[in-house]
């Protein structure tokens, strides 16, 4: 499940709002925030996929059989979501989150094995290398 919502975008544009006013200790109580599933039990994953399927605009569910390739490219801009389905149809989501949508390449890699790439643009390579704190 990928939730590409504005959600994770606004409690990061937040954080960075804090971190450059008031410093880390101002993103400590913005870490309290909850968005998605919790690990502590909090809040059960059904009941956030509820909670997300009443607010969506837009829901795509898709089936892992049909699926030929997983492609998560990192740009400068925003990252992009490309899932190809066996028929050659690719669908693209933007994702507006960075940092989860970094951390997402792991769990993808192991569930998609093969059909999963990492993609990166010269420029973000660049960045990511050279300046990350820019990322």
């Amino acid at each position: 499940m990928i939730d590409v919502g504005m959600a994770p975008a606004i409690k990061a544009g937040m954080q960075a709002a804090v971190l450059d006013q008031f410093g880390a200790a101002g993103v400590g109580v913005l870490s309290t925030l909850s968005y998605g599933p919790q690990a502590d039990g909090t809040k059960a994953l059904r009941q956030w996929d509820a909670e997300l399927r009443i607010k969506a605009k837009n829901i795509v569910e898709l089936q892992d059989d049909p699926i030929s390739k997983v492609q998560l490219k990192m740009n400068m801009m925003g990252h992009e979501l490309f899932i190809t389905e066996r028929d050659g149809v690719a669908k693209m989501f933007g994702l507006m989150n960075r940092e989860q949508a970094a951390t997402a390449a792991e769990p993808l890699t192991q569930k998609f094995g093969p059909r999963f790439e990492l993609l990166k643009t010269p420029v973000f390579e660049f960045f990511e290398r050279h300046a990350p704190f820019l990322l």
